[in-house]
């Protein structure tokens, strides 16, 4: 098992010294940039963007206005959630 694992990160094990494999450093680094950028776009969105998804194609006036005489919409509306499984797992 460890020497399978020896000749995805190292170049050769056999070398006197042995060199870590480049392109494979490269894959690595990559994954381990992807799971802090993923985490940090997650809370952007909850913290910058609105709890509330509203359709505009069911927004019906109800034919009424508050004090500051806005008028008042009817409108569907869906309160999202998160799931922060994915994020626990990393």
């Amino acid at each position: 098992m460890i020497d399978t694992i020896k000749n995805l990160w190292f170049r050769d094990t056999k070398e006197e010294a042995i060199y870590i494999n480049e392109v494979a450093m490269r894959i690595r680094a990559g994954m381990l940039l992807i799971i802090p950028l993923y985490m940090g776009l997650t809370l952007f969105d909850v913290v910058y963007t609105s709890s509330w998804i509203v359709d505009g194609n069911t927004a019906v006036d109800t034919y009424d206005t508050d004090w500051d005489d806005n008028i008042i919409y009817q409108v569907e509306a869906i309160k999202r959630t998160y799931d922060y499984t994915v994020q626990t797992w990393l």
